[in-house]
């Protein structure tokens, strides 16, 4: 059984947020750590409510949106908030963990997407690997944080699952009104390629096998910023052997440019 652990990704987060001032601007959607951080609590207490609810046989509700759950977070004293972020430990790890001993194969809902123990666990790890490299950008540790290869297939299963983010395929190819269809290749050596595709005005991403052919070749870390709608700087290694068109339209449907 995969070992049910966040601590890595949690220390390394809590570390450089305590470092990081509340009023700092991060490369997250133009939020400051303040509010970057009151996603990640009030996320992890709607993860722990739904969770919870398994657990206690009752009905699990439904999913709020970002607005709705975080708006209490933004208004607390940005001290309070690390406090509590701080203080939260493993309560979340210890019911995913309770939530996967009862049943391996038991899901719950989470936005639009019925996950296990497991897949729950990966996505609170990718939310805290992702979010730190918001914070403090391309140093060593991100890029071995996000160089781990179950992130690139996590955000691939949960952006096709999300429908409602800004991220997710469907919401970039409404955005970025591309006409023509397209499937570009994002290729990390030793892992799957990921195939980004627009047909009929529906964006879709996929995993596949790679083969040879045009693709956009990137570090493992470089991906997974892309593939959630971040910009890989410099430090990273991005290459082409894209058509400068479809290269083109691959930066359109990612990015709306």
């Amino acid at each position: 059984m995969p070992e049910l652990d966040t601590t890595r990704e949690a220390v390394a987060f809590a570390q450089i947020l305590v470092a990081t001032p509340p009023d700092r601007v991060t490369a997250c959607n133009g939020w400051t750590a303040h509010e970057l951080l009151a996603h990640m609590v009030a996320g992890g207490i709607e993860i722990a409510t739904i969770v919870g609810a398994f657990l206690e046989n009752t009905t699990i509700p439904p999913t709020r949106s970002f607005d709705e759950r975080e708006a209490n977070f933004r208004a607390i004293d940005p001290h309070v908030l690390r406090k509590a972020f701080l203080e939260s430990g493993s309560g979340l790890t210890d019911l995913l963990a309770a939530m996967n001993e009862r049943s391996e194969v038991a899901t719950v809902p989470f936005t639009g997407w019925k996950m296990d123990a497991v897949t729950m666990i990966t996505h609170v790890r990718s939310e805290l690997a992702l979010h730190r490299w918001d914070l403090a950008g391309d140093d060593e540790l991100s890029f071995e944080l996000l160089s781990q290869p179950e992130f690139a297939a996590h955000a691939v299963r949960s952006l096709n699952a999300f429908a409602g983010l800004q991220e997710s395929p469907a919401q970039r190819a409404r955005a970025s009104g591309l006409s023509s269809d397209f499937a570009v290749r994002l290729r990390t050596i030793d892992q799957p390629d990921v195939i980004a595709t627009v047909q009929d005005g529906i964006g879709r991403l996929e995993l596949a096998d790679p083969v040879d052919g045009p693709a956009l070749l990137m570090d493992a870390a470089a991906r997974v910023l892309m593939l959630w709608g971040r910009r890989p700087t410099q430090a990273h290694d991005v290459r082409s052997t894209l058509d400068s068109g479809d290269l083109a339209l691959l930066h359109r449907w990612m990015y709306g440019i």
